[in-house]
């Protein structure tokens, strides 16, 4: 269990920190303007974006608190499902679509930040792309490589 758990926060933390730079990348913003957007799902924008240092932090804290969950998520799931280990790159690209999914449409509506308007399909193509490239391998990677079976 307990490697189980150090790959999961290691996969995750991988992951979130990398997804970061691609936010900063695809947004052209900082990362205080990333962290604050972040942190304005749950304190709402106005909240976030007039108040101090600390909502960089919280934006900064959810963003690896997600990540390592989603790492946790593929590293218990693949106890029941060896594929995931044995073949990370394919399962890592699946897995990065999936968790883009899950965004888009689970967490993202529930947030104080939901667009109200249509989904604009390029950034959508362009986070897809990037979690199926930047943020679901590295996952799967860090865990096949952690939960290898010792000689």
């Amino acid at each position: 269990m307990g490697k189980r758990i150090a790959a999961g926060l290691a996969g995750g933390v991988f992951a979130g920190t990398l997804d970061i730079f691609v936010a900063m990348a695809l947004s052209g913003a900082s990362a205080e303007a990333v962290f604050r957007f972040l942190a304005a799902g749950v304190v709402g924008r106005d909240a976030a974006m007039d108040s101090g240092w600390h909502m960089p932090a919280l934006g900064f804290a959810l963003q690896e608190f997600i990540s390592i969950v989603a790492a946790l998520v593929y590293v218990f799931a693949s106890t029941r499902l060896p594929i995931l280990l044995k073949r990370p790159i394919p399962c890592g690209i699946a897995y990065g679509a999936v968790v883009n999914v899950v965004l888009t449409f689970v967490v993202q509506p529930l947030s104080l930040v939901a667009r109200i308007h249509p989904l604009n399909v390029t950034p959508w193509l362009e986070n897809l792309g990037a979690n199926m490239s930047l943020f679901g391998p590295p996952i799967a990677l860090i865990a096949a490589w952690m939960l290898r079976p010792r000689a």
